[in-house]
C-alpha cells in the first residue's frame, strides 16, 4: 500500500472520495475512513511510504470545516510502502483506545503495531486461528461471543438467532 502524495491530497481531502469503489477485497469504499481521526482530534499526521519516497502531511480542518492537507517536502526512504497515522490521545482515553484496537483490529488478517505513549509499542496479531474455513467464512470453536465478519469488521450476533444443522455447518448449509 501507501500512498504518493498526489494520491494523498486527492483522497485525503475530500469526503466521499475513495479508490476502492471497484473491489471487495479492501475495507472502505465510502471516503470516510482517512478523516476518520477527525472524530476524535482536530488535527492529525499522515505518513506515506510509497516505492522509495516518504510524504508527510499535518491534516487539519478549515474554517468551514472541510478537510485540508498540509504536505511537508517528500524525501527519500527505504522503508516498506505502507500509511502511518498518528494523532494525540488524551491521558485518560488512552486505555481506552488501546481496548478498543484491539477488539477491532484482531480480525484483519495482518498484524498491526500500534505505537502507545512515545515508543511503546504493542502488537495486534491478527485473525484469530478457525477450526474451519471457506473462501469467505470461518468457524472458531469460541462461542462465548459470536462474530460474523464481513469486510474485517467484527459484527457480533446470538447464536440463538440463527436456525442451523450443526452436522452440516462445514457445508455452508445455514438458513
Amino acid at each position: 500500500t501507501g500512498m504518493s502524495g498526489e494520491k494523498l491530497t486527492q483522497l485525503y481531502t475530500r469526503f466521499g472520495k475513495s479508490d476502492k469503489n471497484e473491489t471487495d477485497d479492501l475495507n472502505g469504499a465510502f471516503g470516510i475512513g482517512s478523516k476518520a481521526p477527525f472524530a476524535y482530534a482536530t488535527s492529525f499526521t499522515t505518513i506515506s511510504y510509497y516505492n522509495g519516497t516518504q510524504y508527510t502531511c499535518i491534516n487539519i480542518k478549515d474554517e468551514e470545516g472541510k478537510p485540508r492537507l498540509c504536505q511537508f517536502p517528500s524525501k527519500p526512504t527505504d522503508e516498506p510502502n505502507g500509511v502511518e497515522v498518528y494523532f494525540t490521545v488524551n491521558r485518560g482515553d488512552v486505555q481506552k483506545f488501546h481496548d478498543k484496537s484491539k477488539e477491532i483490529l484482531r480480525w484483519f488478517p495482518k498484524p498491526f503495531n500500534v505505537k502507545r505513549i512515545a515508543t511503546s509499542f504493542y502488537e495486534i496479531p491478527g485473525r484469530p486461528k478457525y477450526k474451519i474455513d471457506g473462501k469467505d467464512w470461518g468457524l472458531s470453536n469460541r462461542w462465548d461471543s459470536p462474530v460474523i465478519i464481513t469486510g474485517n469488521v467484527a459484527y457480533p450476533f446470538e447464536v440463538s438467532h440463527i436456525k442451523y444443522d450443526a452436522r452440516n455447518v462445514g457445508n455452508q448449509n445455514c438458513r
